[in-house]
């Protein structure tokens, strides 16, 4: 359960606040005409072993950019992700950051769609997602984003060791005997509304994935692919993921995931599957 201290919603705090997984990774935001540019550091809290960019990060990159375009483009109403469809590249990343590229390819009456495009250092492409988005009448208790037009640099100092692991920063933990990951709800994972940031329900199950593969497979593996619908909004806590292998051969296996809040009588919160291949 979260701490008193630990509700910045309710605090009124602007979102994403201090200590939020979003300004750990150091994000910067740029709106271009009709297009959100965002940046983000190239580091080892983002990277595989073999410099491959963490599904999970790419995940957290895309998610709160087409999130803050897709509320501009239909303001003063609001809009709350339906469904994500998240690709990494096979080839490493190179330089020192990530640029991500997001616009608007329907804005209707009900929804919204963003497609974006990153890509590293060198200009080779690393990744792309699109993303659907619920329209919903705005509502008191919305917290404001960062506005249109403007730079909005989303980053906090980092530590003289570095920045940590981002599944470290976010506090999942994985259970491998029942094929698991679990995390608390609070300050570094929570949404404007306090329930859930998307990008980390991407990150969980992309980190589960690749655990129970890398079990199955009998060697190490890391999540390509995954397809996210949200379902429900967690704000009790504990979280928990769960995992089922559909499908496998010797190196690549398809993992169902189900994000669940174990303290609020197992509400599904989000149904996804993830492609895991062995590295």
């Amino acid at each position: 359960m979260t701490k008193p201290t630990d509700r910045p919603w309710d605090a009124g705090e602007p979102y994403p606040w201090r200590g939020h997984v979003l300004r750990h990774l150091g994000l910067v935001l740029n709106f271009d005409e009709d297009t959100l540019v965002t940046t983000m550091p190239i580091g080892p809290h983002v990277l595989t072993a073999d410099s491959h960019l963490l599904l999970g990060a790419l995940g957290l990159l895309v998610d709160l950019p087409a999130g803050v375009l897709s509320i501009q483009s239909i303001r003063p109403d609001w809009t709350v992700t339906f469904d994500v469809d998240c690709h990494l590249n096979a080839q490493p990343v190179h330089g020192d950051e990530l640029t991500s590229v997001a616009r608007i390819v329907r804005k209707g009456r009900n929804n919204v769609i963003t497609e974006t495009r990153v890509t590293d250092g060198s200009g080779e492409p690393i990744g792309q997602a699109l993303v659907t988005f619920t329209r919903l009448p705005r509502t008191e208790g919305m917290n404001a984003v960062p506005p249109s037009g403007s730079r909005n640099a989303l980053v906090d100092p980092v530590p003289p060791a570095g920045r940590s692991n981002i599944d470290d920063y976010m506090g999942f933990r994985i259970d491998r005997a029942s094929g698991t990951l679990s995390f608390e709800p609070g300050r570094a994972v929570a949404n404007a509304l306090g329930a859930i940031q998307g990008g980390v329900t991407i990150s969980a199950m992309s980190s589960a994935a690749a655990s129970v593969a890398s079990d199955k497979l009998g060697k190490t593996a890391t999540s390509r692919d995954i397809h996210v619908y949200y379902t429900g909004l967690g704000t009790t806590g504990p979280y928990q993921v769960r995992t089922e292998i559909l499908r496998d051969t010797e190196d690549d296996a398809l993992v169902r995931c189900e994000l669940v809040d174990t303290g609020a009588e197992e509400r599904l919160l989000a149904l996804g599957t993830v492609s895991t291949r062995a590295t």
